[in-house]
Formats: C-alpha cells, sequence, structure tokens
C-alpha cells in the first residue's frame, strides 16, 4: 500500500490586520474547512497555532466549527505546535516548553479535553537535536522535519520506515512535491494531472512495496496564494483517492507512526527547516531566514527581544507575559532577511516590543533600560534605512 500524507499549515501572525484575514478567509479558510466536510471519508492532517485560532474565534468562527467537526468526525488529524509560531530552537528552552503549553491549553478549551495529540509539528518545521530532545521530555511521540537537509549531505530518505532521534520519531515532509504544490507548478493545469503525477511519482520511488510520502504546504497556497490551486483543485486532486487506480490512500500521521510495516532506524536530523537552502546552511547558518550571521537587522531584533524579556520577568506580570508570547511570532524576523526584507513588518513587530518594554519599565521607573531599547530601536531603524537604500540601487548601484 502507497500511504501520501496531506499536512496543511494554516498561521496568521497575532498583529495581522482584521481585513487581510477576512480575505484569506473567504479565499482560503472558508473553501477549505468546507472541503474537509465533502470529503468526509478521507484522512487529512492540519497544523493550526492558536494565534490563528485566536483570531478566527472572532471572525470567522464558521471556519473553526468545521474544523472541529472534521476532527470529531474523524477526517482531520490536528497537530499540536507552538501558539504564537515562534521559531523553536532560537528561543530559550522555558520559552519554548511555554509556546507549546499555550497552544495544547488553548486547543483544548476549543476542541475539548479530549484533544490529546501524539504528534507535534514546530513552525516552520524548524527542527534540531535540542528541540527534539524537548518534544520528547514533553510527552510526544513523533514530529516532521524538511528532507532537503538530509538530501545536501547525502542521507538516505526513506519511504517505508522512519527515523528516530533523541528518542523522538521523525518522519520527513518531501520537499520536492511539498515545492512543486507550493510554487503551483505549471504543468499542473488541474489537480487530477497533480494526482496523476503523483501517483506515478510514487510507484517510481516505491516500486510495488509498501510506502509512505508526506506533503506539507501552507493553507494559504489554494486559493489564497495561488488562485488556479482553490477548492476545484483540491476537489480533483483529492476525489481520486476515494476510489484509487491502484494502491494508493490517504492517511493520517498518527496512523503511519502506529503500522507496524514502517519500523524505526536510529539517525541524526541535522538543523534545518522547511526554508532549507543550501547556501545558507553553508554560509548563514540553519535558521538563517530568522537568524543570520551578520545580518544587523536580525541582530537588532534579538537583542531587543532579548532585553523586553528580561524586563517583563523582572514585573512578574501575567497581563505582559502574555504580550511578550505574542511578540516571539516568526515573521518580524522572517521579514528582516535579505530576501524577504520587508521593512513594515519589522517594525510592526518591533513597535510591539517597544510598547511591552515601555509598560514593563514603567513599572519600576527603569529608565536606563527603556534608554536602551531605545537605542537599539534606532539603530534597527537605521539597518533598515541602509538596506531599502542598497535594494534601491539595484545590482549595479
Amino acid at each position: 500500500m502507497k500511504y501520501v500524507n496531506f499536512l496543511f499549515h494554516i498561521y496568521q501572525p497575532p498583529t495581522q490586520d482584521p481585513r487581510v484575514l477576512d480575505r484569506i478567509a473567504e479565499e482560503c479558510y472558508g473553501p477549505l474547512s468546507e472541503l474537509f466536510i465533502e470529503l468526509a471519508d478521507l484522512r487529512f492532517s492540519l497544523n493550526i497555532p492558536y494565534s490563528l485560532v485566536e483570531q478566527l474565534q472572532v471572525g470567522h468562527p464558521e471556519v473553526l466549527d468545521r474544523i472541529r467537526r472534521a476532527w470529531a468526525a474523524g477526517t482531520l488529524e490536528l497537530t499540536a505546535t507552538a501558539a504564537y509560531h515562534p521559531i523553536l530552537p532560537l528561543i530559550p528552552e522555558n520559552e519554548a516548553r511555554r509556546q507549546l503549553a499555550i497552544s495544547l491549553e488553548g486547543l483544548r478549551r476549543w476542541l475539548g479535553p479530549g484533544f490529546a495529540p501524539e504528534g507535534v509539528v514546530p513552525p516552520e518545521m524548524a527542527f534540531d537535536g535540542g528541540l527534539a530532545g524537548l518534544l520528547a521530555e514533553a510527552g510526544y511521540r513523533w514530529t516532521v522535519a524538511d528532507d532537503g537537509i538530509l538530501t545536501h549531505f547525502g542521507r538516505p530518505i526513506p519511504c517505508d520506515w522512519v527515523y528516530r532521534f533523541v528518542g523522538l520519531s521523525v518522519f520527513l515532509r518531501s520537499n520536492y512535491w511539498s515545492n512543486r504544490f507550493a510554487n503551483a507548478d505549471p504543468i499542473w493545469t488541474d489537480g487530477g494531472r497533480a494526482f496523476r503525477d503523483l501517483r506515478n511519482g510514487l510507484a517510481d520511488w516505491m516500486g510495488d512495496g509498501d510506502g509512505y510520502l508526506i506533503i506539507s504546504v501552507d493553507g494559504e497556497t489554494f486559493g489564497h496564494h495561488h488562485k488556479r490551486l482553490g477548492a476545484d483543485f483540491l476537489r480533483q486532486l483529492f476525489t481520486p483517492f476515494r476510489d484509487p487506480p491502484g494502491d494508493i490512500r490517504l492517511t493520517h500521521l498518527a496512523d503511519l507512526h502506529a503500522n507496524p510495516v514502517f519500523g524505526r532506524r536510529e539517525g541524526f536530523i541535522p538543523p534545518s527547516s522547511w526554508s532549507f537552502d543550501p547556501v545558507d546552511i553553508d554560509r548563514e547558518g540553519p535558521f538563517a531566514s530568522w537568524k543570520a550571521r551578520g545580518n544587523p537587522i536580525q541582530a537588532q531584533l534579538w537583542a531587543l527581544l532579548d532585553l523586553v524579556r528580561d524586563e517583563v520577568e523582572r514585573t512578574g506580570d501575567p497581563g505582559l507575559r502574555g504580550q511578550l508570547d505574542r511578540a516571539l511570532y516568526s515573521c518580524t524576523f522572517w521579514y528582516a532577511s535579505l530576501w524577504s526584507f520587508d521593512p513594515g513588518q519589522v517594525y510592526k513587530g518591533a513597535s510591539l516590543m517597544m510598547e511591552i518594554l515601555q509598560a514593563a519599565t514603567a513599572w519600576s521607573d527603569r529608565t536606563n533600560a527603556l534608554e536602551r531599547g531605545e537605542r537599539l530601536f534606532r539603530d534597527l531603524v537605521t539597518a533598515c534605512e541602509v538596506q531599502r537604500y542598497a535594494l534601491s540601487k539595484g545590482p549595479r548601484g
């Protein structure tokens, strides 16, 4: 039997404009959640941080209701994750544990106490050995990482067994297949063509034996980022799985983990994320999209965040602590990278940090800490403007 897992990741930062969320809900979340109800006999996986749950509860509860119904019916598998989408290997362990706990508690308030996921998907699939140990210690049995890093180092990519690393089973997302969906492969004129390519690709890779494939992309890909990959495309893609030609089936990750056909083999998984780029690994570090060596904008952001964390901890105020939880979201650092540079998004996240710092220092009149934060913010603005000017000059500037 050939098993295929589609793991949808949907997320919006806690600073998202409600008007943008409305548009995404109309173009993607609404149709996608309706499809989960329509295709109730199939099996899908969903990774949704509490950050988005909070926003949908206010603006689009009907989407959450359909997701909850699909989960209760067994169609949809929901994984654990971090509440406000931080890059877990880049934050202190106590912060990572807190983010996992907040998300689990929030999803249980929504879904009920019966929500007890065995698996966890870290934001951006950012993964390293330290995180593996933390997840295993927290009681999770499996997670998902990207297979691009193993290909880079010439390590085997399994289809009929599962890596075990630091006490945790590690499934591998197919970088190749996932990115064909993420980039809306132009040869896929409809979902039926994508299904046929997928079926043939599995046969070429696995032959006549049993095997599995994991495809995971941002859910916003379908209908929002790529209009032609909307509900009709997905319906065409998934309908053949209801009466599959040959032995091909959609599955949950938990069912793959429980399947005795797919044994475990101990192996090392190098640090990486699903934004893997060989140039990053060799020059800028495994998480360069959020913390690259030599990126002054990201350096200022991380220094500011460390200062804010120290001052919030001094206050012991739970309200400020909750605001700090939200300020850890990854987008601020992503948009400070040289290839995704957006100073407006950087300033939005940095301004949130400064608001928290101002409130925290007001408790104890710690003007020195506030002045240091203001210097960091000014340096951050300067670094952004330097980068903006360099980009405006172009390659011949």
